[in-house]
């Protein structure tokens, strides 16, 4: 495992899971499902109490891990805003905290990014705007590059422009499975420079440009019932792999490669799509980040 003093080093961000100011009584000021935007969300399914609790251990798991976690206040009316990942791409440069505000295919995410981009700016980050629709869950970082999937919520014109944005490497894969409409959903990469990916997810095209990618110095590829129980969806804090339990492939193979996999109960946000991943936020170190506007 890498010292402590490096793992502390990464910041993520989450949302709060309910507005504490708010009266006890307003439907509007904590997380649950209230529409239906991908095929795991089942509207008026969720625990508040065991939300809080799940939500509570996985902060505590980041903390104890070595993480820096900073919070975003919950933005009423937007019950997919415990979703942290999905706002915006972050990164640390040597011209400081910048941040990608994102742009939501669907108009119940959008409303979130005003409030988002002030969180943001209060924690010092220079916000820059995404032209195309772009959606944080769909980038995954992979060593000194990083992934896009398009499809469902990005679009394939996103890639050229983190590219830009990021000075970084960007793979463009194509989703073609609804249950895995973000990108990390369907793959994760590790600090290795290995990549887990469900194939079931990608177009042919795109899996095979996987595999043939020098950045991916292995591809494992793991099983469909895994990935949809969201044993993809998961954090990397130096040899730490924060995870939803379920995917006992997915551990046995992080195991394998010698990490040490951490799996919780997350399964009140299964219930909205989402799992480790997309509730946490991570600042990424980019040698150089522009101005969208460049792009």
């Amino acid at each position: 495992m890498e010292a402590d003093g490096a793992r502390r080093m990464q910041r993520f961000f989450v949302s709060d899971v309910h507005d504490a100011s708010a009266p006890p009584d307003d439907p509007r000021a904590a997380y649950c499902v209230a529409w239906k935007i991908n095929p795991h969300m089942q509207v008026g399914s969720t625990s508040l109490d065991r939300a809080r609790v799940q939500h509570d251990s996985l902060v505590r798991a980041l903390v104890a891990s070595g993480a820096d976690v900073r919070r975003h206040p919950f933005v009423r009316g937007c019950f997919d805003c415990v979703f942290a990942k999905d706002n915006a791409v972050l990164a640390r440069t040597a011209r400081g905290r910048r941040a990608l505000l994102c742009r939501p295919r669907h108009a119940v995410r959008a409303r979130e990014q005003a409030a988002r981009a002030q969180s943001l700016a209060r924690h010092g980050y220079h916000v820059d705007r995404a032209r195309h629709h772009l959606e944080g869950g769909d980038v995954v970082r992979a060593g000194g590059a990083l992934v896009l999937g398009h499809g469902f919520r990005s679009e394939p014109g996103a890639a050229r422009e983190l590219a830009a944005w990021s000075g970084l490497e960007v793979l463009a894969l194509e989703l073609v499975d609804a249950h895995l409409y973000h990108l990390d959903t369907a793959l994760a990469a590790l600090p290795d420079g290995t990549v887990l990916v469900c194939p079931d997810a990608l177009a042919p095209a795109s899996l095979r440009a996987l595999h043939r990618w020098r950045r991916a110095r292995r591809v494992i590829e793991v099983a469909r019932d895994e990935a949809l129980r969201f044993g993809l969806n998961l954090v990397t804090i130096g040899r730490r792999v924060i995870l939803s339990k379920g995917a006992p492939g997915v551990e046995r193979a992080l195991a394998s490669l010698g990490y040490e996999p951490l799996s919780l109960e997350l399964d009140e946000f299964h219930r909205a799509g989402g799992s480790a991943a997309c509730l946490v936020a991570e600042e990424h170190r980019f040698e150089a980040a522009r101005s969208s506007d460049a792009a």
